[in-house]
């Protein structure tokens, strides 16, 4: 007997609802946030200024995500500054504005973060206009 997988996730075999405005997307778990589209996150890099140290620049923080619309796979990146003034934390994909509306937690300099599963990021997916 021979099993093959799939490499590819469809948004119909997700039977949840679709989360009405901001998703929090957490654990590595790929979540679905349109009709026809699902997201994963597949990376994080954070480098915010630690709260407890002195920086010259607040930084950033870097989403790679997986999206996945009518079984084909897309690899999107996010960034994303508390600082504001920035249009980074936006992207328009396949019809829809992803916009990152928080990351959380915050570094401390005296706890880094030991995971990216430790990573909570709240997010708006929205038809484009």
């Amino acid at each position: 007997m021979l099993l093959f997988s799939a490499c590819t996730k469809e948004a119909g075999y997700y039977k949840e609802d679709i989360p009405e405005g901001s998703i929090v997307m957490k654990n590595l778990t790929p979540q679905r946030v349109s009709d026809d589209m699902i997201l994963e996150i597949v990376e994080i890099s954070d480098t915010r200024c630690p709260i407890g140290t002195v920086c010259d620049a607040g930084g950033e923080v870097n989403i790679g995500f997986k999206a996945y619309v009518n079984g084909e796979s897309s690899e999107l990146s996010i960034c994303f500054n508390e600082m504001g003034g920035q249009e980074c934390s936006c992207l328009t994909f396949k019809g829809y504005t992803i916009n990152v509306v928080k990351v959380m937690p915050y570094l401390f300099a005296d706890k880094p973060i030991e995971s990216i599963d430790s990573y909570s990021i709240e997010i708006k997916v929205e038809k484009a206009q």
